[in-house]
């Protein structure tokens, strides 16, 4: 047995932990698993839990996405990673652990979301340099009143007093991330009402997706705690703000340097940070199918929502795809440090596919040296402001899911990077979810058309 084994079941006897949920995250971006009892778990360390197939590739409803993966088709194995061991907040004696997925020859799982992160890493690694993600999210807490979710405070953005409207869920959400380990910079009253954003410290790529990934899962348990909901939904109210997943991307070469700083006067990027970003642009419509996977999200891709709806960046630039995020360049070091924030993703998203696709494309971008044109300087949202017209704009993103997949769909050098298994198992499983959306009569046509035709 390993020596990380071996400290995992210390600390499982230390803390008194009964059962250890053994989990992953499967293609839709749910938390799936089973817990072992810890008499157990020894075994299952070395071996792993098997799931049927279909497990990792069914969509919200549990539906499955491709019969050829069905009732006949054989296991994959959940192995543990000890170094994720979590106690689990709201529970007395119960641990969590995420797992590498696994065939029975003991090789990663075409569709591991994490043998897919290390891959993608390691790559930019040899050929680029060491990448750090630091991921902020919006979200929103609600109360469900009379089948209706409202707003469960109506206070202001950027107040701390609105925080404390609701501190009892802070205090308790602040533990629970303590406990979980998830390190927060910062926690922001947004613009919605009954939003909350927090930027998490920034960290390698694997690593930062599963903190992030603690937080969305300690965010929800703790609203139910106090009665509430909390939801990374983008867009819950048609009136409201869209809530969105920001991602950081840094990137350090050999001896630490900024491989993004251009360190000229009026240069703003490197050649490597414009190739970078260029790569970025390049992909938009494949990490829109990514970031952005739900039929709701597009709701929040809308002008004048502070969201992107183009495929442009821009320094400082909020409502471009990517903003060039400039540091204090008077402080020197890490204050100064040059990054990308992409902000079209949101909380709906796998985030291993989204870390992945991120990473991919900006290094694909390289290494074609794809240009991004350049800057946009103004609100592409309303380009009347500078006195542009539409037709001056840069290609629009995706409207709705079912073009944001054909993007991915059609995108090669991206599907190569990533894999062909789990790039088509995903648009499989997103089409199952846009052809139910497709099939469903809502209210609005109810009330539109009903009496009029």
């Amino acid at each position: 047995m390993t020596k990380g084994r071996r400290e995992l079941l210390e600390r499982v006897r230390a803390e008194h932990l009964d059962y250890i949920r053994c989990q992953f995250i499967d293609l839709s971006g749910i938390l799936r698993g089973r817990a072992v009892h810890r008499n157990h778990l020894p075994a299952i360390l070395e071996r792993g839990i098997p799931f049927a197939q279909i497990n990792n590739i069914v969509d919200i409803d549990d539906a499955e996405s491709d019969l050829a993966l069905g009732s006949q088709a054989g296991d994959f194995w959940a192995v543990p990673d000890p170094t994720t061991l979590q106690r689990v907040p709201h529970t007395n004696a119960s641990g969590q652990v995420f797992t590498d997925l696994v065939g029975a020859d003991g090789t990663p799982w075409p569709t591991c979301g994490r043998a897919l992160v290390r891959r993608v890493d390691e790559l930019v690694g040899r050929e680029l340099g060491a990448i750090s993600l630091g991921f902020e999210q919006e979200g929103y807490v609600l109360r469900k009143t009379e089948g209706r979710y409202v707003p469960v405070v109506l206070g202001k953005q950027m107040q701390p007093e609105t925080l404390d409207l609701l501190d009892p869920f802070v205090t308790d959400l602040s533990s629970a991330l303590e406990l979980l380990d998830v390190p927060v910079e910062k926690l922001t009253a947004e613009g919605g009402w009954g939003m909350f954003e927090v930027n998490f410290e920034h960290a390698r790529p694997l690593e930062a997706t599963e903190r992030y990934f603690r937080y969305k899962q300690a965010f929800r348990i703790v609203a139910r705690q106090h009665g509430l909901v909390g939801t990374f939904m983008p867009k819950p109210f048609a009136d409201g703000v869209g809530a969105g997943l920001h991602v950081h991307v840094s990137c350090l070469g050999t001896g630490g340097k900024d491989l993004f700083e251009g360190g000229r006067p009026g240069v703003e990027l490197t050649d490597v940070g414009r190739w970078f970003v260029g790569g970025l642009l390049g992909h938009a419509p494949a990490l829109i199918a990514l970031g952005s996977p739900t039929v709701n999200s597009y709701k929040r891709l809308q002008p004048g929502t502070w969201a992107p709806t183009h495929v442009a960046y821009g320094a400082g630039n909020r409502s471009a795809m990517i903003r060039i995020v400039q540091g204090r360049t008077d402080l020197g070091g890490n204050a100064a440090c040059r990054r990308l924030e992409v902000r079209s993703p949101d909380g709906t998203c796998n985030p291993y596919l989204l870390a992945a696709g991120v990473l991919a494309a900006g290094l694909d971008g390289v290494r074609r040296k794809l240009d991004p044109g350049p800057s946009a300087d103004y609100d592409v949202a309303h380009p009347e402001a500078s006195g542009r017209s539409a037709a001056e704009l840069p290609p629009a993103l995706p409207r709705s899911l079912d073009v944001a997949l054909d993007g991915l769909e059609a995108d090669e050098p991206l599907r190569e990077l990533l894999g062909e298994a789990i790039v088509d198992a995903y648009i499989k499983i997103k089409r199952v979810e846009w052809a139910k959306f497709m099939a469903h009569v809502s209210d609005w046509e109810h009330q539109y058309y009903v009496e009029f035709f």
